[in-house]
């Protein structure tokens, strides 16, 4: 068993610790990549934080279990910041809706996120969670009703189920 296990854990990439823990396993294993975020960000602010942006999203899916990452950071840093809503990234699995939970603006998974006012400024923990769209047609992710700043990061990460 342990030279099992030194062998996957020395694989060099995904092709090879998909061959060491056969077909059936790998059929439940998304490997994630890092790569530009998708979705839309939407700001309630007096400025929103713009110019050059490095917007960046990561997932995993092991099983029916999902944990991603989405950072957001601009160059210039928005102010009186209050409030961030994200599209659900296409790439990302469907979230599983618990039971009691699928209607409109239905709150499903919370999620840990923060926002940054520069590299090495003040940070502000938030309370972002995925939630069902108002319209009830699909999801996204909201930073909700934070202490108004001037910020330029955020970043947001969790997981969640899928069917």
């Amino acid at each position: 068993m342990d030279a099992d296990l030194t062998s996957y854990a020395n694989a060099a990439d995904a092709a090879a610790r998909r061959a060491l823990i056969g077909a059936a396993d790998a059929a439940d294993l998304t490997e994630g990549t890092e790569v530009a975020y998708t979705g839309t960000p939407t700001w309630t602010a007096g400025a929103a934080p713009s110019s050059t942006a490095n917007l960046r999203q990561f997932y995993t899916h092991v099983g029916n279990c999902v944990t991603f990452y989405i950072s957001l950071t601009y160059a210039t840093t928005g102010t009186t910041v209050t409030n961030l809503t994200l599209t659900f990234p296409t790439e990302f699995p469907t979230p599983h809706i618990p039971d009691g939970f699928s209607g409109a603006s239905a709150r499903i998974y919370p999620l840990i996120g923060r926002a940054i006012s520069t590299p090495t400024g003040t940070m502000v923990a938030l309370v972002p969670q995925i939630i069902r769209n108002a319209a009830n047609t699909g999801f996204e992710i909201i930073h909700n009703a934070f202490t108004s700043g001037s910020y330029r990061s955020f970043q947001v990460s969790g997981s969640y189920f899928t069917a």
